[in-house]
Parts: C-alpha cells; structure tokens; sequence
C-alpha cells in the first residue's frame, strides 16, 4: 500500500509538469511555443507556402495530430496544419468531408494549395493542389476545373492555419 501511495505521489507531481507545455499551447497564429515542446535533436523543417520553410512540431492535442511550424526566433506559430481523421471544425467538417464549391469560393494559390473558404473557427480546407503529383493529377485544381458547371464537389485533404 505504501509502495501504491508513494507512486501516486510520484506521479501527480510529475504528470501535470509534463502535460503544463501542452495545456498551455493555443492552436492559433501568434500564439507562442514553449521551448521545453522541442527535442534538443529536432531539426525538422517544412515548406508553408511556396516561398517559406520553417522548423516545425509534432503534437498531438486532445487526440489530434498537428504540425506546427513557428518562428526559430520568437517560437512565435506561424503555420498549423492537420490531416488527421479526429479532427473536426466546429462546423463537423473533416477530412474526406465533401464540400461543394463555386469558383468564387476558392483560393488558389499557383504551384501550392487550393482552399475552400474559412471555417467559422479559422481553418481553411485543403481541398487540392494547383500542381501535380508524379502519376497523380486527381487533386490538381484550376479555374477550369469548373468549366461550364456552377459548382463542383471536392474532398477535404486536410485542414490549416496561416503559412508565412
């Protein structure tokens, strides 16, 4: 029983410790990272838009899975990206939701993504790219994805926040 107790103690002083870093951590832009979240071997580095790379994190909240890319100087979050299958947007989208689009309501940016309009709670969906995979052209999307149609249907492939 001692031995039960002694563990207990243990841990309550050491679990709430490990989780503080996490419960702190805002998912929006701006928001700041705390060095202790970063591994002193961690060099990772992600392209968030077609002209800025940034060192990033994996991180994993409330069941989610998130990349999150920051300023090496600040540890300000610049970018959050997910494609993760237990995230949902407050509206109950989520990834392999399908989404029907004018053209108007998509953003394309040339040679990266293409997006649907924001959510209600900050997130763009990525619904394709405006280039092409090797031996996949099934995301690729243009303008003339539309051609004479008014709308057309997408599936989201993940979700972000920010990028530069």
């Amino acid at each position: 029983m001692k031995i039960i107790i002694k563990w207990f103690g243990i841990i309550s002083i050491i679990f709430p410790t490990l989780c503080f870093g996490q419960l702190n951590l805002k998912l929006e832009i701006g928001s700041h990272i705390d060095k202790e979240l970063l591994s002193d071997s961690t060099n990772n580095i992600i392209l968030t838009n077609p002209s800025q790379f940034r060192p990033y994190i994996d991180i994993t909240i409330d069941s989610v899975d998130y990349i999150i890319a920051f300023n090496e100087k600040t540890m300000e979050i610049k970018y959050i990206y997910t494609d993760d299958n237990n995230f949902r947007t407050i509206q109950g989208l989520k990834i392999s939701s399908e989404i029907s689009l004018t053209k108007d309501e998509i953003i394309i940016y040339p040679g990266w993504n293409v997006y649907s309009k924001i959510t209600d709670d900050g997130w763009y969906p990525i619904i394709g790219h405006n280039f092409t995979f090797e031996n996949d052209s099934t995301t690729f999307i243009s303008k003339d994805t539309f051609k004479d149609l008014s709308t057309v249907t997408f599936k989201i492939l993940g979700f972000s926040k920010g990028g530069n």
